[in-house]
């Protein structure tokens, strides 16, 4: 029903409201940001935008229904009807229970409920190890669907979106919350996916958080603090310091004097309720931060919405100018810096007279710098015992690339023609019963096997990320004409990707892996055509990983690489 309704909802909101408008204003403003967007981005965040707009406002929606009730049948508009009671909303979730079939219970943060939702799209990325979403949603019958863009905004967390959303329409997330501001200004949240692919800034497992209160105070000269912990005056402004001298430890104060204002800064929450107790005693701040958000958030903000930091200008008053020569210096090591990084992570020599001559930076620096990536290289080491004769390793640009899943990815296309499907129906007996024991179906075409495929490692390794199957891809392609020892292919799976598999790199650690992998490769992708052994003697060759393996000729047909 909502394919029928579609058409006339978009033509008649970019008809009578200012969505077009709204999207060429952005898109001017932050070019840069739209080109990293996928190529049918904008279409179909448009068409999110103009049924949020409609559908998740009700007066809006009557206007809608009375003007195009004439073009639809009774039908279609009982259906338009149905979300008068129940209008659409945005929502930033997380799924906290899978039920099979594209059913999730999710965490709506803007809601602050559990749902159910059925969603095809957020199966794909979990598959793709995403794990916090942000789309509209609609309720049906049963449960509730989403509708256009799901985006993955796994850099963020809660406390981002509501910040985000208080700062867009702060009179309207008082009233209604944030998913009322995305309804009515979805725009700037869609942009959001630009930042996507960024990753949250971290300090050891928990993520940086800049966690700040802003009071007004009636006499700022009545807050007499500790001698020792009086930092600077500038501007009429008292500047205050506590805890350690990292930037993570510390809790920064500010009076401003002419302001009548009290500021708190801290870098996490825990850090910032320490300075709420240490202050106590002399001026009662609120127990928990006014804002608490994340760098990339402010990253985002100040681009999207042009905000800053609320309390960059106290930050910035107190903080040191550089001189410009050292300014120019610093450009410099930090151009050489994204070079050389570039140049380690395609796996290409560098040498360091030439590199210091190219960048203008001393011989001495750039042989630091060379260093300091071999130590890298050192600490990503592991002592194993096997390998596959010639295998090279790929460089760090292609094992960033070993995202995704089976069934999407970059690194390879799947052929549907005749001869693949010939040869994936040549080998259905064999994969049968590996199917069935999985409660997956012997019988589907071909179109539906990569996702099998997917399901499938998940359960034997009980793991979203799909690293592991997809390296081991890569390595029947480069070495699978050829038959070799099971083991070896484990260890060249430890041998860079050993941090993400292993809990230690310990001989027992290792050898689990060896035995564990080795029985994958027979009991999973050789069942599933796209390996083959060569004699296997008993058990204990599989344990061992002492068989031999080379890809089979339905995955030399049916994996087509993209390099």
């Amino acid at each position: 029903m909502l394919e029928e309704v579609e058409a006339e909802i978009f033509a008649w909101a970019s008809r009578r409201t200012k969505l077009v408008q709204e999207f060429t204003r952005y898109s001017r403003k932050l070019k840069e940001d739209l080109e990293k967007m996928p190529a049918n981005w904008v279409g179909m965040a448009m068409a999110q935008s103009a049924m949020a707009g409609v559908f998740g406002n009700p007066g809006t929606l009557k206007k809608c229904l009375a003007a195009v009730r004439a073009q639809l049948s009774d039908e279609a508009c009982a259906f338009i009807s149905s979300f008068l009671d129940n209008p659409w909303r945005f929502s930033f979730f997380t799924v906290t229970e899978r039920h099979g079939n594209d059913f999730y219970t999710v965490h709506d943060h803007f809601a602050g409920e559990d749902i159910l939702l059925q969603s095809k799209s957020v199966t794909t990325l979990l598959r793709e190890n995403k794990h916090r979403f942000f789309t509209l949603l609609f309720k049906n019958a049963s449960c509730w669907q989403a509708y256009g863009i799901v985006m993955f905004l796994d850099g963020f967390v809660p406390e981002d979106l509501v910040y985000f959303a208080r700062s867009a329409n702060p009179a309207l997330y008082e009233a209604q919350g944030p998913s009322a501001v995305a309804i009515a200004k979805p725009v700037p949240f869609q942009f959001l996916f630009a930042y996507s692919q960024m990753p949250a800034v971290m300090h050891g497992d928990s993520p940086v958080l800049f966690t700040t209160s802003i009071i007004p105070v009636p006499d700022p000269m009545a807050i007499v603090l500790p001698d020792e912990n009086f930092k600077e005056e500038k501007n009429n402004v008292l500047k205050f310091a506590f805890g350690g001298e990292s930037f993570f430890d510390s809790i920064v104060f500010y009076l401003d004097i002419d302001r009548k204002l009290a500021i708190l800064s801290a870098a996490s929450g825990g850090k910032y309720r320490d300075g709420v107790g240490i202050l106590g005693p002399y001026v009662q701040l609120p127990p928990e931060p006014q804002n608490s958000i994340s760098p990339l958030v402010l990253l985002a903000a100040g681009k999207i919405l042009g905000l800053k930091n609320p309390v960059e200008y106290y930050e910035n008053l107190f903080s040191e100018k550089v001189p410009k020569k050292e300014t120019k210096n610093l450009e410099l090591v930090n151009r050489a810096l994204r070079a050389i990084s570039v140049r380690h992570n395609r796996g290409e020599p560098i040498k360091a007279e030439s590199f210091a001559r190219e960048f203008d930076i001393p011989v001495d620096l750039a042989n630091q710098m060379i260093g300091i990536l071999g130590n890298m290289d050192a600490d990503m080491s592991i002592s194993l015992e096997y390998r596959i004769e010639g295998y090279v390793p790929p460089p760090p640009v292609i094992r960033y690339s070993m995202k995704g899943s089976f069934e999407h990815n970059v690194l390879f296309d799947l052929d549907f023609d005749l001869e693949s499907t010939r040869l994936y129906d040549a080998k259905r007996p064999g994969r049968a019963g590996l199917l069935s024991e999985n409660d997956l179906s012997p019988i589907v075409p071909l179109t539906v096997f990569p996702s099998q495929v997917d399901d499938i490692f998940e359960k034997y390794w009980e793991r979203d990320d799909r690293t592991l199957l997809l390296y081991t891809m890569y390595l029947l392609r480069k070495n699978g004409d050829a038959y070799h020892e099971a083991r070896e292919y484990a260890s060249e799976v430890l041998r860079i990707f050993h941090q993400a598999v292993l809990p230690d790199k310990d001989r027992q650690s290792i050898d689990f892996f060896i035995r564990k992998y080795s029985r994958f490769i027979h009991q999973v992708l050789c069942p599933l055509g796209l390996a083959e052994t060569g004699p296997i003697k008993d058990f204990k060759d599989i344990r061992a990983g002492t068989y031999r393996l080379r890809s089979t000729e339905f995955f030399r047909t049916w994996l087509i690489w993209k390099d």
